[in-house]
């Protein structure tokens, strides 16, 4: 597991179950996330973290000599303290302030909560969540900042909610 800025920890604040398993062709498994309570999480806002799994394909010694990719999957991991609403975390994203200067396009989010980028829309230009800092994410009481160097018109923007779900659509009428 790594932290937001993808500094492995040394110690991890959570215990993955099963550590190890092994895993059918065209199957799924679960696995489980335990807060080992090894650290004090702020209780005011929420928390971001990588998951690294690492799958390794089985192979046996009568299959010769192949080519063999391990694979690891980053997974963005948020822990939300139990202070902060669902609710509310689905509606952050609305809560955006817009502002453009004429070289940058900045997102400042005034709430507790990440807010997960899935789509970016300068002037009707699609850019995807390309450019956004960790991962397309805007951080609780932060601000991310995009370089565009454009008279910005309208900026329309499309969060990933908690399910992983594209939300409503939010468009901007910039001055």
């Amino acid at each position: 597991m790594s932290d937001q800025e993808n500094n492995k920890l040394t110690s991890s604040p959570f215990l993955l179950t099963p550590p190890l398993f092994k895993m059918a062709q065209n199957s799924s498994a679960n696995l489980r996330i335990i807060n080992s309570g090894r650290q004090n999480f702020s209780q005011d806002k929420e928390t971001l973290f990588r998951l690294n799994l690492l799958s390794i394909p089985s192979q046996t010694d009568a299959e010769g000599a192949k080519l063999v990719v391990n694979n690891q999957s980053i997974i963005k991991f948020i822990y939300r303290p139990a202070s902060l609403s669902d609710h509310d975390a689905a509606l952050a994203y609305q809560k955006l302030q817009i502002k453009s200067d004429g070289k940058y396009l900045t997102l400042t989010n005034p709430t507790p909560y990440y807010v997960n980028i899935g789509q970016i829309s300068l002037n009707g230009a699609n850019l995807g969540a390309n450019g956004l800092s960790v991962l397309g994410t805007v951080p609780p009481l932060g601000a991310v900042t995009l370089p565009y160097n454009a008279a910005l018109r309208n900026v329309t923007l499309t969060a990933i909610g908690d399910r992983g779900a594209l939300l409503t659509p939010r468009s901007v009428q910039l001055r």
